[in-house]
């Protein structure tokens, strides 16, 4: 990534309130960063879209292949350990993706 594109992603993130102004860009602050845009595109808006709707619920997760599983339940444990906030919905989403994996 060249330096100017890395200026265009720091400004992002300032922009969008992830990174301070007065915060260092260093491997601990990017990873916060890149864990809340995570947390912002993984976790459902109650309402947005039927789809969302069903995945608050985990009513989605029996129509996923154990490859999509896999994938489902690695996105979770990411957002769990990087979000600025652990929404109880990504702990439950966890054990669900584990439940409805061992019974495939």
């Amino acid at each position: 990534m060249s330096v100017f594109d890395q200026n265009r992603v720091i400004f992002g993130l300032r922009r969008a309130g992830i990174l301070h102004e007065d915060e260092p860009l260093n491997a601990q602050s990017l990873m916060a960063s890149v864990g809340a845009i995570a947390e912002r595109a993984y976790v459902p808006v109650q309402g947005r879209s039927d789809k969302d709707d069903l995945r608050l619920a985990n009513e989605d997760l029996d129509k996923l292949t154990q490859q999509q599983l896999w994938r489902e339940l690695k996105q979770a444990e990411f957002v769990a350990a990087w979000a600025d906030v652990r929404d109880e919905w990504i702990y439950d989403r966890i054990r669900a993706v584990n439940k409805v994996m061992r019974g495939k």
